[in-house]
């Protein structure tokens, strides 16, 4: 990729005059080379000024863009840096804490809103793209975690004799059919009360 002192030394033009580099095309590879350097902001930038060149540009132009700062038109590096530009709204908060590299940007913006909110308070320059997906794993799994219901009450029949233990399972599901609560038994404890009755009533 060129520099940007070297833009100005772009040839304009063949010697029978025909243009080769329209203005607008040194303007944008003047535009993207200044931002070529290693920091968020600027990562962020190119991304902005290839969305921008592509839109402005005709397809004959934005392919001489693209062979001018060295990025494929449709290659991998085009791509990301583009999925960038397309997501940089949600970087503006996090100005200071972005990583500085561009695929770890391109990580963050290429996944979705829900998970780029579940990240944002973990960004910091030196993030890696292991690292977020690691903390999209756990937090996905703690969300799996919190989504099955914990119980709010425990209660041990245990050491209860068996027929106080049968009149207590009684009553418990007596107050379920009156407050509407739920109740989730051992099979055990149910199994062990049908024998009690069954007992009960052979007697």
């Amino acid at each position: 990729m060129k520099n940007v002192s070297e833009t100005a030394n772009l040839p304009k033009a063949v010697p029978n005059g025909t243009a080769i580099f329209s203005p607008d095309v040194i303007k944008y590879v003047e535009r993207y080379q200044s931002f070529a350097k290693q920091t968020a902001n600027s990562i962020v930038q190119l991304g902005l000024t290839i969305i921008e060149a592509q839109d402005k540009l005709n397809p004959v132009d934005f392919e001489l863009f693209c062979g001018e700062i060295g990025v494929p038109n449709g290659g991998p590096v085009y791509k990301k840096l583009r999925v960038i530009g397309i997501n940089a709204s949600r970087f503006s908060p996090y100005a200071s804490k972005l990583p500085n590299t561009w695929t770890t940007l391109y990580k963050l913006a290429s996944i979705q809103p829900d998970q780029f909110d579940r990240v944002a308070g973990n960004l910091n320059p030196f993030i890696t793209a292991k690292e977020i997906e690691s903390l999209l794993g756990e937090t996905e799994k703690s969300a799996g975690t919190k989504s099955k219901q914990q119980p709010d009450l425990v209660i041990c029949l245990e050491q209860l004799d068996p027929a106080t233990k049968a009149a207590v399972f009684d009553s418990i599901y007596l107050l379920r059919d009156q407050f509407k609560f739920t109740i989730n038994s051992a099979k055990s404890l149910q199994d062990e009360i049908v024998t009690l009755k069954k007992l009960a009533k052979a007697a």
